[in-house]
């Protein structure tokens, strides 16, 4: 029997549309406590529930507050999971407005754990405020700490959940990942001891050694012509 298109279209939103209800639902008995309620438990439910396939193809990136802390990709081996922004293939990248300082992010691959439409929703904490539960084969473990169905409603299942804006940005939690870039905003871009610091990492450091420094559309960048151009040599 051949399905047409337009009934293809249809299983596929109703399924879409199933996945959502369905970790809504279970997740409102959990906080109105007919069941566990746990952030594990709902990071569990979410994995269960989630498009994995979708949160494969997206870009993920990590911006840091301060240059010095690019550090940590050099020590870590991608055991802990890190939280990053989650971005549609082909489209900007950019941090929230308050983490536009230096301008720098790292680009990284690896599996989503969870993701919320909103960080303010989701709330996950700083690399050192994550919950201390370093265990020596498997990392650090971060979980959402919002445990209300306001801010469940926030998080990403799939493709028709996703929202490119929000309030606070979004955020994701990745595990097992592994550097694959280094991007630079408009403001990066235009300073020349940032420049000169990722040009030192990706020359001599660790797991950034090597590895690609791009704008905020994924295209290359050459950090020797950036700083020829702003020092205006011939």
């Amino acid at each position: 029997m051949k399905i047409r298109l337009e009934e293809l279209r249809r299983i596929i939103r109703d399924v879409i549309l199933e996945d959502r209800e369905s970790f809504l639902s279970s997740a409102e008995t959990m906080i109105k406590g007919k069941g566990p309620s746990t952030p594990r438990d709902v990071k569990r439910l979410w994995n269960a529930e989630a498009d994995h396939g979708f949160f494969a193809g997206l870009t993920k990136v990590h911006w840091v507050r301060r240059m010095p802390d690019l550090e940590y990709f050099n020590k870590s081996g991608g055991r802990d999971e890190i939280s990053v922004g989650l971005y549609l293939p082909g489209k900007k990248v950019s941090p929230a407005s308050s983490w536009m300082e230096p301008g720098v992010g790292v680009v990284l691959q690896g599996r989503v754990t969870l993701a919320s439409n909103d960080m303010g929703s989701i709330w996950t904490g700083y690399a050192d405020e994550a919950q201390p539960q370093h265990v020596k084969t498997s990392g650090a473990v971060r979980r959402g700490t919002m445990m209300n169905m306001s801010a469940l409603e926030d998080y990403i299942i799939d493709a028709a959940s996703f929202k490119e804006t929000g309030s606070m940005g979004n955020e994701g939690v990745l595990d097992n990942w592994r550097p694959v870039a280094i991007v630079l905003t408009d403001v990066g871009a235009f300073n020349p001891d940032v420049i000169k610091y990722v040009k030192n990492l990706v020359v001599y450091g660790g797991s950034l050694k090597g590895v690609d420094v791009v704008d905020q559309m994924m295209k290359p960048l050459d950090l020797d012509a950036l700083l020829q151009e702003l020092y205006h040599e011939d």
